[in-house]
């Protein structure tokens, strides 16, 4: 299911409140999952007079080809989706006529763009980042130098990257005085945003107000029996998007592979070891990883083995990935495991269930 926008009657005055801020200034803008942010960016975008491109800047590809929907929805004809890597590649290409500097095959020569964009002054009237905590700081720098203004969404608690932009150097790269926070969560059921609750780093992740069920904390055996569970749950929900998130490459793919053999051959699956481009548009599964997941929602989430998701070998990113997919799911949410031991090149975020056994119903 590709991203639909709601229309602005359904939206709560603090989002219009965001949404109807002055274009002509910068705006940092704290918001945890289920907040909006994406919503308030494509409106903005489109209540922008302004005939010169407003880049929309995210942090992968999933969540770019996700939303290119919606711009088609607004019908806004000078707002385009780019990942921060396609956008530089795209400004040196057709503005600069020539090619991005890089250091290696992924992190641009950060001081060379710096000089060569500079070069240019304010070139646009407005950017939009959302996700802003997983870009690096120096593009954040950039930005601010090339357009006239600013619109930066961010939520630390969802940085699954260390050492990028955090909210204090984003107000003060972009020259915002502070940044405004958010407060409701339009996503989650009070169930998945308390269990996501568990693993949020800092404060509280954002009030939600639906009710619904707990997510199903589900035992297996093995890989044949959890993979009969997940036809089950797919199967029984055909309407339904779903999105699952594996732990590593290997068991995305096997997973692919196992799923495409037991699923009715009317339920198609797109898995992002796969197809490089995932058309969010073609209803079915959609199979993700743990960074690549990003801004994305599903009506069910499965998050296969959570005792196998490799480690980032820092705490507080393994426990904002776990909250990013945690808190991707909108009504349902199964998470599955095979045993509590953890290897060593794992990441231990199944303790706050452990510790936590009210949040979740326990099934075997």
């Amino acid at each position: 299911m590709a991203f639909k926008l709601p229309g602005k009657n359904k939206l709560s005055k603090e989002q219009l409140d965001i949404i109807n801020l002055s274009t002509k200034n910068s705006w940092v803008i704290e918001g945890g999952p289920g907040t909006g942010k994406t919503v308030m960016a494509f409106y903005r975008a489109a209540q922008i007079n302004t005939e010169s491109e407003i880049p929309l800047l995210v942090y992968n590809r999933p969540l770019r080809n996700y939303l290119n929907s919606a711009v088609k929805d607004l019908a806004i004809t000078n707002c385009n989706v780019y990942t921060y890597f396609q956008w530089i590649e795209s400004f040196y290409t057709d503005i600069l006529e020539k090619k991005c500097p890089y250091i290696d095959r992924y992190k641009p020569d950060w001081d060379q763009v710096n000089n060569d964009i500079a070069e240019l002054g304010k070139y646009y009237e407005h950017i939009i980042i959302d996700e802003a905590q997983d870009f690096p700081l120096e593009l954040i720098k950039i930005v601010g130098k090339i357009s006239k203004s600013v619109t930066c969404f961010i939520d630390p608690n969802q940085t699954i990257n260390v050492g990028q932009t955090d909210v204090r150097s984003a107000v003060r790269f972009l020259r915002v005085p502070v940044s405004y926070k958010l407060s409701r969560n339009f996503r989650n059921t009070i169930e998945i945003r308390n269990l996501a609750a568990l693993y949020c780093q800092d404060g509280e992740p954002p009030v939600a107000y639906v009710s619904g069920e707990k997510p199903r904390f589900i035992k297996c055996d093995d890989y044949e029996d959890q993979t009969a569970e997940i036809v089950r749950i797919i199967e029984d929900n055909p309407e339904k998007s779903i999105g699952i998130i594996c732990g590593t490459k290997s068991s995305q793919g096997g997973l692919y592979n196992a799923l495409k053999d037991e699923l009715s051959k009317n339920i198609k699956i797109q898995s992002s070891t796969v197809q490089s481009n995932i058309n969010f548009d073609i209803p079915g599964v959609k199979i993700l990883n743990y960074s690549n997941m990003k801004g994305l929602e599903f009506d069910i989430v499965i998050l296969p083995r959570i005792e196998k998701i490799y480690s980032s070998n820092d705490k507080t990113i393994d426990m904002n990935r776990m909250y990013v997919a945690i808190s991707r799911a909108v009504d349902e949410l199964h998470i599955f495991y095979f045993d509590t031991s953890i290897g060593r090149s794992y990441a231990n975020v199944i303790w706050p269930i452990l510790d936590n056994p009210d949040v979740v119903t326990w099934w075997e």
